[in-house]
């Protein structure tokens, strides 16, 4: 996290500058995850999750129902445990672009809701494989696919995301995921 942050609950009237699209109105926008972060990124998310509210609505309300917060930090990934849920960005995810901010927010949001139905549903604790690892992976990134088109993204975003297979969780290669896989992320 940057030095200076600013804590922004975004509201319909963010503008659009990094996209074609218009920027939704008013009435068309009521809620979004409380955004975390300095100037740059609260605008970048902000402009992603507008994107979303105007093109992918259901996408848009998936985010809205299963993140509640938005934070900047050093590698991305979703804490469903936080109060509110909370979705981790880092800057290399967040600026590659609007389109790849967007889409990967509903990525995450879909990860949320895995862990949040079944922990609705079901007595105890969540198994970890319910929400994470690589049929985890597969379900979230078909949301991320499913968003990306959309909102009108770019091919090459579709085309990368078509390339994974689901196993990219698996950071160290040693076929488990552990907090370990975490540390060394690099988005």
């Amino acid at each position: 996290m940057h030095a200076t942050s600013l804590i922004v609950s975004i509201t319909a009237g963010f503008a659009l500058s990094a996209c074609a699209a218009a920027p939704p109105k008013a009435s068309e926008v009521t809620r979004h995850p409380t955004v975390v972060g300095d100037a740059a990124f609260t605008e970048r998310v902000g402009a992603a999750l507008a994107l979303l509210a105007s093109r992918a609505p259901e996408a848009h309300e998936l985010v809205v129902t299963y993140v509640g917060r938005v934070g900047q930090s050093a590698r991305s990934g979703m804490n469903v445990h936080a109060d509110p849920p909370t979705l981790e960005l880092a800057d290399v995810t967040v600026f590659y672009s609007v389109t790849w901010c967007a889409a990967s927010i509903v990525h995450d949001a879909q990860h949320a809701k895995l862990y949040t139905d079944y922990a609705r549903d079901h007595d105890g604790p969540v198994p970890a494989e319910i929400w994470t690892g690589q049929a985890a992976e597969q379900a979230c990134m078909r949301a991320q696919h499913a968003a990306l088109l959309d909102i009108g993204a770019p091919e090459r975003e579709s085309t990368y995301l078509a390339g994974l297979d689901g196993t990219h969780h698996d950071v160290d290669g040693d076929g488990e995921y552990t907090w370990a896989d975490y540390w060394l992320r690099n988005w």
